[in-house]
Protein backbone atom coordinates (compact mmCIF):
# COMPACT_ATOMS: atom_id res chain seq x y z
CA UNK A 1 0.00 0.00 0.00
CA UNK A 2 2.69 2.06 1.03
CA UNK A 3 4.17 2.19 -2.35
CA UNK A 4 0.86 2.16 -4.18
CA UNK A 5 0.65 5.84 -2.31
CA UNK A 6 4.27 6.69 -2.96
CA UNK A 7 4.23 6.25 -6.60
CA UNK A 8 1.36 8.80 -7.51
CA UNK A 9 3.09 11.31 -4.38
CA UNK A 10 6.78 11.22 -4.29
CA UNK A 11 7.72 9.08 -7.71
CA UNK A 12 11.44 9.70 -6.97
CA UNK A 13 11.04 7.86 -3.82
CA UNK A 14 8.84 5.41 -5.22
CA UNK A 15 11.46 4.94 -7.72
CA UNK A 16 14.37 4.70 -5.62
CA UNK A 17 12.62 2.18 -3.15
CA UNK A 18 12.19 0.16 -6.34
CA UNK A 19 15.86 0.40 -7.14
CA UNK A 20 16.75 -0.88 -3.72
CA UNK A 21 13.97 -3.93 -3.25
CA UNK A 22 15.84 -4.90 -6.80
CA UNK A 23 19.07 -5.07 -5.44
CA UNK A 24 18.24 -6.11 -2.26
CA UNK A 25 16.73 -9.18 -3.78
CA UNK A 26 20.19 -9.97 -5.63
CA UNK A 27 18.45 -9.24 -9.01
CA UNK A 28 21.40 -8.78 -11.53
CA UNK A 29 20.83 -6.77 -13.94
CA UNK A 30 23.09 -8.19 -16.57
CA UNK A 31 20.78 -11.85 -15.59
CA UNK A 32 17.79 -10.75 -16.71
CA UNK A 33 15.89 -11.71 -19.55
CA UNK A 34 14.78 -8.70 -22.35
CA UNK A 35 11.05 -9.83 -21.47
CA UNK A 36 12.04 -9.73 -17.70
CA UNK A 37 13.57 -6.05 -19.26
CA UNK A 38 10.48 -5.07 -20.64
CA UNK A 39 8.10 -5.73 -18.17
CA UNK A 40 10.21 -3.80 -15.00
CA UNK A 41 10.91 -1.13 -18.08
CA UNK A 42 7.35 -1.16 -18.78
CA UNK A 43 6.06 -1.05 -15.03
CA UNK A 44 8.35 1.58 -14.05
CA UNK A 45 7.77 3.67 -17.19
CA UNK A 46 11.11 3.58 -19.26
CA UNK A 47 12.64 1.91 -21.78
CA UNK A 48 14.94 -1.09 -21.69
CA UNK A 49 17.78 1.24 -21.90
CA UNK A 50 17.07 3.56 -19.33
CA UNK A 51 16.09 0.49 -16.93
CA UNK A 52 19.45 -0.70 -17.36
CA UNK A 53 20.67 2.11 -16.40
CA UNK A 54 19.10 2.26 -14.03
CA UNK A 55 19.65 -0.55 -12.14
CA UNK A 56 23.68 -0.44 -12.53
CA UNK A 57 24.30 -1.33 -9.21
CA UNK A 58 27.66 0.93 -8.77
CA UNK A 59 25.35 4.17 -9.82
CA UNK A 60 24.54 6.34 -7.57
CA UNK A 61 20.59 7.96 -7.54
CA UNK A 62 21.79 11.31 -8.14
CA UNK A 63 23.86 10.55 -11.35
CA UNK A 64 20.37 9.34 -13.08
Amino acid sequence: MEMMMLSSTDPEEFLHRMRESFLDAGMDIEELTLPEKRLAAQQLGMSVTEFENFMQEGREMTDM
